[in-house]
């Protein structure tokens, strides 16, 4: 178990002096200055440290690659001590940890942002995100699902989103979580990951998409655009052909089926597909297929 879990279970934490691995250096370290900070700073009748808040400011300006490990060691102890660090000092340190490759600390300190009083700038949550694989991503979704006072905006959150469904499909139950209105296009951009050859992928996400979607905005290309996905993805395919000419009667709705072609092209195969057996819509699909050759 981390330092940092522990921290924020247990009411005790003592201090201890950081041993530094960098038997190299040749300057005064952030190690260094906090070892010393330990020498100068007095304790309450609690035997707590009260550090000072310049003094932790200045520990974390001075830490480098080859001594973050040490570093978190001790942070941990400063945050143990029950001292307030400033939220602005907590986001330099995740920030110097993720870029010195410490996401995993990070992700730690996300999941227990309530017991060590941290709530994290969203930029130090985006710059996290594009930092970690898939996998800690998808772990940093759920953090932030379960975490109402962690924060991430729209724009951030669209960011975010990839050409992997499993990704697209966490973006979207965040959204959800935190109430945040995606644009039309991002919308558009999750729908059409759950198209796999001719499979629809989480029919049950794509009903309740329908559901908090279907009305969508009717002047807005993008947002017609995921009705008819999921119409598709449904089966609804009268209103999947209804919605599809909409499209292409509104401005650039030809130029934007022409330039969504590579996801456009299956779905129209799966909607011929629907309607073989019934020739009056069948007869208005192949004339709307025409306009788009």
């Amino acid at each position: 178990m981390s330092k940092l879990i522990q921290l924020a279970f247990k009411p005790h934490y003592f201090v201890t002096r950081v041993q530094s691995i960098n038997s190299k250096a040749k300057s005064f370290t952030a190690i260094d200055f906090y070892n010393n900070l330990l020498l100068k700073t007095q304790t309450n009748k609690n035997g707590r440290y009260k550090f000072q808040t310049n003094d932790v400011g200045q520990f974390v300006n001075m830490i480098e690659k080859d001594n973050i490990k040490e570093a978190i060691e001790g942070f941990n102890n400063i945050l143990g001590h029950n001292n307030q660090v400033h939220c602005g000092i907590k986001d330099k340190f995740m920030l110097k940890c993720i870029e010195f490759d410490q996401t995993k600390y990070v992700l730690d300190a996300l999941k227990f942002h309530s017991a060590i009083k941290y709530f994290p700038h969203p930029s130090v949550i985006i710059t996290l995100a594009k930092k970690l694989d898939d996998e800690a991503l998808i772990e940093l979704f759920k953090i932030l699902k379960t975490s109402p006072f962690l924060k991430i905006d729209s724009a951030d959150l669209s960011n975010l989103i990839k050409d992997d469904p499993k990704i697209s499909y966490e973006v979207y139950r965040v959204a959800l979580q935190k109430k945040i209105k995606l644009q039309p296009k991002d919308l558009y951009r999750i729908a059409r990951q759950f198209l796999s050859g001719n499979k629809v992928r989480k029919v049950g996400f794509m009903t309740q998409f329908a559901q908090e979607n279907g009305n969508g905005n009717e002047n807005d290309i993008y947002s017609s655009l995921s009705i008819l996905f999921t119409h598709v993805y449904l089966t609804n395919k009268q209103q999947a052909i209804v919605e599809l000419a909409k499209i292409i009667e509104q401005k650039d709705g030809l130029t934007i089926l022409k330039q969504e072609e590579q996801y456009i092209k299956p779905l129209l195969e799966i909607l011929q597909k629907q309607v073989e057996n019934d020739e009056k819509w069948k007869s208005r699909l192949d004339e709307l297929i025409q306009k788009l050759s």
